[in-house]
């Protein structure tokens, strides 16, 4: 089945984009970005600035660090994750691909990049839904409806940022690689970049066809993710700095399976419910068990021998997989459900479009209809229905988690304000919201920071975030607190002997 590109396809995707764009920047206008998005940006303006490439040395210097352990403190010097200097800000932890595009924002457009690169991001996934449609034979219209959902536009774009830009690269990438296109080695390449955890889609390069075609692939992959290795060498003399960094954060912490599927379901209730509106209506339609035929183990087998099946298929598993491995990480689950979401929504697409629904006629009047010629415009009414809910309910009660944890809180911008009524804005801090912080031009530093032996320096404690014991908790047994000065949402410490570093 071939899907053409109609005028109304187009008028209908045009819609969907601009409503999706707009509930994204008002929700940004309202809360800003997430913790994730901010350290990519970050990141971003710091490796646009020539000033960063000539002070390497004083970025990745090493300072030194006591943690006390049962009674007994242990020194020892380490280099932060992420480093600060002048007020810029480089954290080694987070994936490339991000932080270089926003960079390049910044270039280009200056104090307008940030919410030119949230357009940039759904334009992004529009783009990727058409080419994977295209590619896997599915209708496009269909395909972009579903995957605009609450879930992508919450988390994947404001919270995090790189998500969204891995999820539309994993989309191209399954796309080229059903048509057996060794050019799909470049897509995993850039997605690896992206987002460290959709590596684990990189064993669908085998299915490329013959073994010139996959050695092609995996010579782009490589030459695609070899820059950022060469970076990493130099920057800080391992090539996989930050690969390994991430790799250690997602360890699953075996956490009950029932609250898994929990968690799941969370992530990808809407295109779950339409894949079941999709096996209701091949119920209906295969009357007398027929449909039931199309789901046995040779029917399965057959279908299987198509490569656009094969590789939807192991898209599916590999992203569950990578789900179960996150599960319950320190990374959070819910930051990496996108791979799943995504596999889920090419299914549902799949199955909606499948010829036993699309070729059923319905009667309207006189005339008789195909199921498949109304089906993709009543899916586009559904995801327009429920963008209009989230934005009713996001624009009434502040946009989620973005509420406190949004760079537009108005406790940091507060904090920044008692930073200097005490004399403390221009001194470096440690802070529990250090990219927060140093948003705001506060050179602000990682908690475990707070009793160096050398650096003491002010703390500023935002308990709101969750996290509120940094530093002040029985773990850093600090020597002891000066002056303290306790607001509404965040308290400021100051240890004793501590050194104001302008």
């Amino acid at each position: 089945m071939s899907y053409s590109i109609n005028r109304y396809v187009i008028a209908c995707s045009v819609v969907l984009f601009l409503f999706s764009t707009f509930i994204i920047l008002s929700a940004y206008g309202t809360s800003g970005v997430g913790w994730d998005f901010l350290s990519h940006y970050l990141d971003g303006r710091t490796l646009s600035s020539g000033y960063f490439y000539s002070h390497l040395d004083t970025f990745s210097r090493s300072v030194p660090v006591n943690i006390t352990i049962g009674g007994t403190v242990y020194t020892y010097r380490t280099v932060p994750p992420l480093t600060v200097s002048d007020r810029f800000y480089f954290d080694d932890v987070w994936e490339p691909l991000s932080p270089v595009l926003i960079g390049i924002f910044i270039l280009l457009a200056g104090g307008m990049a940030l919410e030119l690169y949230l357009v940039f991001l759904i334009a992004l996934l529009f783009v990727a839904s058409y080419v994977a449609a295209r590619k896997l034979d599915l209708n496009p219209l269909l395909l972009c409806s579903i995957m605009i959902g609450p879930y992508v536009l919450m988390v994947t774009v404001l919270y995090n940022g790189a998500e969204i830009l891995a999820l539309s690269l994993a989309l191209i990438a399954v796309g080229f690689a059903s048509r057996k296109d060794y050019r799909a080695g470049v897509a995993f390449g850039l997605m690896g970049l992206a987002k460290y955890d959709s590596l684990i889609l990189s064993p669908m390069l085998l299915l490329l066809g013959g073994w010139k075609g996959v050695l092609k692939a995996i010579a782009l992959f490589a030459l695609v993710a070899s820059p950022w290795l060469i970076f990493n060498f130099l920057l800080f003399g391992n090539p996989l700095q930050s690969y390994m960094i991430s790799i250690i954060e997602t360890q699953p912490q075996h956490a009950s399976l029932i609250a898994y599927f929990q968690l799941l379901g969370s992530i990808i209730w809407y295109p779950a419910i339409l894949l079941l509106v999709a096996i209701a209506l091949l119920a209906y339609i295969g009357r007398k068990g027929a449909w039931m035929k199309r789901l046995s183990a040779r029917a399965v087998k057959r279908v299987l021998r198509k490569q656009e099946a094969r590789v939807l298929a192991l898209f599916l598993l590999l992203a569950f997989a990578g789900f179960l491995l996150v599960y319950n990480s320190v990374q959070g689950p819910a930051r990496l459900g996108y791979l799943a979401y995504g596999s889920t929504a090419m299914l549902a697409a799949s199955a909606l479009g499948c010829k036993t629904i699309s070729n059923a006629r319905i009667r309207a009047g006189r005339h008789c209809l195909k199921v498949g010629q109304l089906l993709p415009y009543l899916v586009f009414l559904a995801s327009l229905t429920l963008l209009a809910v989230v934005y009713l309910s996001w624009s009434g009660i502040g946009f989620n988690v973005l509420g406190s944890l949004g760079s537009r809180a108005p406790e940091f911008a507060a904090a920044v304000n008692a930073l200097q009524v005490h004399g403390l804005l221009n001194c470096r801090i440690v802070s529990n919201a250090w990219p927060y912080m140093n948003y705001y031009n506060v050179t602000a530093y990682a908690p475990y920071l707070c009793n160096a032996t050398v650096e003491r320096m002010p703390i500023v404690v935002f308990g709101n975030i969750g996290v509120s014991s940094y530093c002040t908790g029985s773990v850093y047994s600090l020597a002891g607190i000066s002056r303290s000065y306790v607001y509404p949402n965040f308290s400021i410490y100051l240890p004793d002997n501590y050194t104001c570093m302008k």
